[in-house]
């Protein structure tokens, strides 16, 4: 008899210990803070501090990764997703780069800028670009190739003054030329020069500091670190100022029909006029202490990021309720 009740005590502690794990895994994979989102023509990926969720728009579909998975624990500062590799790739802001299979849901683990001879404090992964199968990969030191066929690393770029280090946060592809928004101005080569880790190669044709760069339609915009968007001319190889936001800029990107800009407090959403469609403001929100961080649209719905409210979504064609999808 009290050997029954010793194995019931010890089952009811048992079953105790892994609700109180289960509380504490579920505490620990939050969602809340979106670092960054990515998108394909049906589904959105929203990458939080340390995990990521991806949504179908055609099924309502919500599926998770975490550490559980494979993910690491440590910051995650980017993530895209490719369409025509279906993969997904997520960066780290001590250089990590993660790879997920989307076909298999298997990881890998690449560690090649982590491992690079460079301070530390440098590593993170800022944003990526791809080109002909090639992710762009821009980091706090310069730009490095990421093969997303064999998943190995090519060339690196180190493109500031005589070669040196330098904080790149974004880079696209106009017109034949690779251009980089970074820290010290906006430096652009030839995307076919096959010298490019020739710093030589590459021309400042902006000075200050950038926060963003994109290709949208048949033009080229780039935002200051003051919140002033430009757009470039072809004619005089120069950027000049469009439009002054009220803050400066925390994301740009281009989708197949809009420009979207993402502010601390503003979501301004232009058509390919440059006409302002849409414009969200944190005050429209009915949850307490919204702050933005990024936003992307998939068909006609807004995936919007924030601090920490999660990922929160909204009609483009009308003013309509917002509602949070976070898991």
């Amino acid at each position: 008899m009290k050997k029954n009740v010793f194995y019931l005590l010890l089952l009811l502690s048992t079953q105790i210990g892994f609700s109180q794990n289960n509380l504490l895994w579920q505490g620990y994979f939050s969602y809340n803070e979106i670092k960054d989102v990515t998108e394909s023509e049906t589904a959105v990926f929203a990458a939080s501090e340390n995990a990521l969720f991806s949504k179908n728009t055609i099924t309502s579909g919500i599926k998770t990764t975490n550490t559980i998975d494979g993910l690491s624990g440590q910051t995650i500062s980017a993530v895209y997703h490719s369409v025509k590799f279906n993969k997904t790739i997520v960066g780290y802001e001590n250089g990590l780069i993660i790879v997920i299979n989307e076909l298999d849901g298997s990881l890998l683990n690449v560690v090649d800028i982590i491992s690079k001879q460079l301070p530390s404090d440098i590593k993170k992964i800022n944003h990526f670009m791809e080109f002909e199968g090639i992710a762009y990969v821009s980091c706090d030191f310069g730009i490095v190739q990421f093969n997303l066929n064999t998943l190995q690393f090519g060339d690196t770029y180190f493109i500031g003054d005589n070669g040196a280090e330098i904080i790149v946060n974004q880079t696209t592809l106009f017109n034949g030329f690779i251009y980089a928004a970074t820290k010290q101005g906006i430096r652009r080569a030839s995307i076919t020069n096959v010298n490019l880790i020739d710093f030589n190669q590459w021309t400042i044709i902006a000075t200050g500091g950038w926060s963003s760069t994109t290709t949208f339609g048949t033009d080229l915009y780039a935002i200051n670190n003051f919140g002033f968007i430009h757009r470039f001319n072809s004619v005089s190889s120069s950027f000049s100022g469009i439009i002054q936001l009220s803050q400066p800029a925390l994301d740009l990107r281009a989708t197949a029909g809009y420009l979207i800009v993402t502010t601390l407090n503003s979501i301004y959403i232009y058509n390919s006029q440059m006409a302002l469609v849409r414009q969200i403001n944190t005050g429209q929100i009915s949850e307490s202490n919204v702050a933005f961080t990024c936003s992307t649209i998939v068909g006609d719905t807004i995936f919007i990021g924030t601090k920490e409210n999660g990922l929160i979504t909204a009609s483009l064609s009308l003013a309509s309720s917002f509602e949070n999808i976070t898991p």
